[in-house]
């Protein structure tokens, strides 16, 4: 979620979210609920305000397939493990 997903209006003009906001967002690592608040970083407003959002898994395509890199961002042909779902380092 960038500031771009937030159509925020006043008086039915559109606000610059990237100009007049800060986004913070929550942990955001597991399927589920998120949260992004929007604090303001000038005068115009004042407050802050928490968003949810759902976090979803994405669909694997028909072949079951999926690649593997290392930490230098290099395609790994053998990663060492069956994946079973959970995170590996």
């Amino acid at each position: 979620m960038s500031e771009d997903d937030f159509n925020l209006t006043l008086n039915k003009d559109r606000i610059n979210v990237t100009d007049n906001f800060t986004l913070t967002y929550g942990t955001n690592v597991e399927i589920g609920e998120g949260t992004v608040t929007l604090t303001p970083k000038n005068g115009n407003f004042t407050g802050s305000r928490t968003f949810t959002f759902q976090i979803t898994g994405e669909m694997l395509d028909g072949s079951g397939q999926f690649d593997f890199y290392d930490e230098n961002g290099i395609k790994v042909s053998d990663p060492g493990f069956t994946y079973d779902g959970t995170a590996k380092e």
